[in-house]
């Protein structure tokens, strides 16, 4: 009763523009829901400019203004073709990244930051174990080869695991509820189980970066406890590898298919060549935002205008060339030292965060959505950011 009542409470004091907004992202990955298509953007600009009424801006970002005027530069020095309607995503961009990410400073937007962080790791829960029941009755929402359970595609179900399964972990280490503690356990294996469902190798790999860096950061200044942690994990992952081994198998089964085909990045190949290449080509401002050129690696619609780019890093580094880049990764940077210096204030968080970051930085090396501003995996990577910058700022307060 204790716990009802505990939850009501927290539904009846949560901000409920925080809980709208994580509810609309999290809403545009299920297959079985409504799609908004423009909508979201609107809907993220009057959030925005709601949060602007309710507080007023301290300060902006130089590193936020210097990234814009690389991508403007790079619409600008460029003969864009108009398929990829550079403006218009320039102007979608703008109306997210202002909301999220580390760039506009104020009082309720830094709230707002966490809020959403902590509403849409919530709502990925039931996301993440619905889809792995589905799976034991064979229901798919999407036509695909890879199961993706009850996300529009098996590259998302994948990032939504490892999400999910990374912010389980320090949940269970710091919950003083035996109950939460089974169930932040049982949600870990069910995330680890379901992300090798989704055969994403990308996800699969920069999870396990992100899980160690969790047990670094979790047990700093408490090695022997972290090695006789990772032991005993190693000792039971052994001895039941024949219960968890046919969930990851469809990540073997794929790597061996690209293995067969030239390489473990053979998929992924092509592509990276062919934004160094663009890079190559136009070093100083890029080939233009959201644009790729034409080529072996260039896979784009142009009825549509969407592009595939294989990497994330590579894509800003070919698209706003090396003045884009700089400043892009200069966001990163700053968010490892704010993690560095406040680690010991806020452990959780910022724990958390850490885990969350190392799995974005290495996740775009194969996955080129840092520039589309209508991806949950776009929102998600520059709401990490947007957040780490929130709760340093409040350590300061």
């Amino acid at each position: 009763m204790k716990i009802l009542y505990s939850v009501w409470d927290s539904c009846r004091k949560c901000d409920k523009l925080a809980l709208f907004t994580a509810f609309i992202v999290v809403n545009n990955i299920v297959a079985v829901t409504f799609s908004l298509a423009l909508f979201y953007y609107i809907i993220m600009f009057v959030v925005l400019l709601k949060s602007i009424k309710k507080s007023r801006i301290e300060c902006i970002s130089a590193t936020g203004i210097f990234f814009l005027l690389a991508i403007l530069s790079s619409i600008l020095v460029n003969d864009i073709p108009a398929f990829f309607k550079p403006w218009l995503r320039f102007a979608t961009f703008l109306m997210v990244f202002l909301l999220i990410s580390p760039v506009l400073k104020s009082r309720y937007l830094r709230t707002l930051r966490i809020d959403v962080f902590r509403y849409i790791l919530l709502f990925l829960q039931p996301v993440v174990i619905g889809s792995f029941f589905l799976y034991f009755v064979g229901i798919s929402f999407t036509r695909s080869v890879v199961y993706s359970g009850l996300t529009s595609h098996s590259m998302l179900l994948g990032p939504c695991c490892a999400i999910t399964g990374l912010s389980a972990l320090p949940l269970f280490a710091s919950s003083s509820s035996k109950w939460l503690r089974y169930y932040y356990g049982i949600l870990f294996v069910v995330s680890f189980l379901t992300l090798g469902l989704a055969a994403s190798r990308g996800a699969f790999l920069s999870f396990i970066v992100g899980l160690i860096i969790f047990l670094f950061s979790w047990f700093k200044g408490r090695r022997f406890i972290m090695l006789r942690i990772i032991i005993a994990f190693g000792i039971v992952m052994m001895f039941s590898a024949s219960l968890w081994r046919p969930y990851v198998q469809p990540i073997l089964d794929k790597n061996e298919r690209n293995v067969e085909m030239g390489g473990m990045a053979s998929s992924r190949d092509v592509h990276w060549k062919q934004r160094i290449n663009e890079f190559k080509s136009s070093p100083l401002f890029g080939i233009g935002f959201c644009a790729v050129s034409e080529g072996e690696g260039a896979t784009f619609d142009a009825q549509t205008g969407g592009v595939e780019t294989g990497s994330s890093w590579l894509s800003v580094l070919s698209m706003t060339g090396i003045w884009g880049f700089i400043w892009f990764v200069t966001f990163f940077f700053q968010a490892i030292r704010e993690l560095v210096i406040n680690m010991h204030t806020n452990r959780f968080f910022f724990v958390l965060c850490s885990s969350l970051m190392a799995f974005w930085v290495v996740h775009m090396l194969s996955e080129g959505y840092i520039l589309a501003a209508g991806s949950f995996l776009f929102f998600n990577c520059w709401l990490t950011l947007g957040v780490i910058d929130a709760l340093s700022y409040n350590c300061h307060e």
